[in-house]
């Protein structure tokens, strides 16, 4: 028996030792196969998304709770501009909205204005900021007036995002920078006040593109380069234009003759202005004031100006032009309108018109320093209303003062009447003599 029992042993272990490789051959395929997986896993994963979180995983741009990081801040919670509601989801529009009201807070030194109540306030529906008045239905914000508010700083380039806007008045402040070509993109604007601040830089082109503008009023700046063209591209009815008091120089467009219905004033004294004065300013046939004195313009006065039947007051003194008046300025349509006509300091010759006697509405005639010769015209004794008549230092004028004018100091009230120191004249009210 002996015998037979250590042959099963030997079988035992035999059978043992085959069972262990077959297993270490499973062992062995499995670790390759999982070794194969990991490398194509690795060679065929798919780039993470930008939009990970800390922990890598992508975040779903569907999930609202994405939006935990944004809504812990509670100046970014509450984003009242839509709607006078407080509601803790804002929309993209009304974010958007909040954001450009920020940056403009921000850019003209909001923490110093004189008033700035509830702006930037999470809590306080934008329609109620001080300055802002918003539309009833949509509660877009029509009107910005933050006028005298000792605002300083630049205005923000996000302002053309306001589209709804009608009004932008930001007066009496000490704004600096340019105005943003984006101003352009605001197409509802049809008041736009930045005047008595500090603003430089040049007018943008982009004014063309602000097509329902009814007053443009950038005064007391200084703003340099030249005048925009596209300003004849406004074509809005009672349209004004005021660029006094600036440093604008080159010639003036005639594009800006386009303005035909503009029946407001057009300003445009004390720049640097050089060249002619257009004939297609005549085709301003509405306007009821030119206004270009200060300036450096020369070349003759157009004859075509006789056909701003509305015109109520021409001022080019102080400028450089020369030839005679144009008789046809006293020839005027039926309305005959213009009340007040200065053409002093330039270098006009020729005779003053007898055909100013018909313009029944004139009151105030300044013809000083230029170089008129010739008699005063006894037809200017037919202008009842005339207060005011300067003609001082025009060497080659001769007397006597006609009578029909010096009966006007006791008829119509004639309170300045001013000439040469040598001119005959018993009437006079001044004469201005040489030192």
């Amino acid at each position: 028996m002996l015998p037979r029992q250590n042959g099963d042993n030997a079988l035992d272990a035999d059978s043992r030792r085959r069972n262990f490789l077959f297993l270490f051959k499973i062992f062995g395929l499995c670790v390759f196969v999982a070794f194969i997986a990991t490398i194509f896993a690795t060679i065929f994963r798919p780039e993470e998304d930008d939009n990970t979180t800390t922990g890598g995983i992508a975040a779903d741009p569907n999930d609202n709770n994405n939006d935990r990081d944004a809504t812990s801040n509670p100046a970014l919670t509450h984003v009242p501009f839509a709607s006078l509601s407080t509601s803790p989801t804002a929309s993209p529009t009304a974010m958007s909205k909040f954001q450009v009201l920020q940056s403009l807070f921000l850019d003209l030194s909001g923490d110093l204005w004189l008033q700035s109540d509830h702006w930037i306030d999470p809590t306080t529906p934008c329609c109620e900021w001080f300055g802002l008045i918003c539309d009833d239905e949509s509660g877009d914000v029509t009107s910005i007036n933050l006028s005298y508010n000792n605002l300083s700083g630049s205005i923000s380039s996000n302002i053309g995002k306001l589209t709804a806007l009608k009004e932008l008045k930001l007066i009496g402040n000490s704004i600096a920078g340019s105005i943003p070509s984006e101003i352009g993109l605001l197409t509802q604007l049809t008041n736009l006040n930045l005047s008595k601040n500090q603003l430089n830089s040049f007018i943008p082109t982009t004014v063309g593109g602000m097509s329902n503008m009814l007053e443009f009023s950038v005064g007391r700046n200084s703003l340099s380069g030249s005048l925009p063209s596209e300003f004849g591209l406004i074509h809005t009815p009672n349209v004004s234009i005021f660029i006094y008091y600036n440093k604008l120089s080159g010639t003036l467009p005639s594009e800006l003759g386009n303005l035909v219905s503009s029946d407001q004033p057009f300003n445009l004294k004390s720049n640097l202005l050089t060249g002619t004065i257009p004939s297609e300013f005549g085709r301003l046939e509405a306007a009821t004031a030119l206004m270009l004195s200060y300036n450096s313009l020369n070349g003759t006065i157009p004859s075509e100006l006789v056909m701003l039947s509305s015109l109520r007051r021409l001022d080019l003194h102080r400028n450089r032009l020369s030839g005679s008046i144009p008789s046809e300025i006293g020839r005027l349509p039926l309305s005959k309108p213009l009340a007040s006509v200065n053409l002093g300091y330039n270098d006009l010759d020729g005779k003053i018109p007898s055909e100013f006697g018909s313009l029944d509405r004139m009151s105030s005639l300044i013809l000083c320093y230029n170089s008129l010769s010739g008699v005063i015209p006894s037809e200017l004794g037919l202008l009842q209303r005339l207060d005011q008549l300067v003609v001082h230092e025009n060497p080659m004028l001769s007397g006597p003062m006609p009578p029909e004018i010096c009966a006007l100091r006791l008829l119509s009230g004639l309170v300045d009447l001013r000439v040469d120191c040598d001119f005959d004249c018993a009437c006079c009210t001044t004469r201005e003599c040489d030192d």
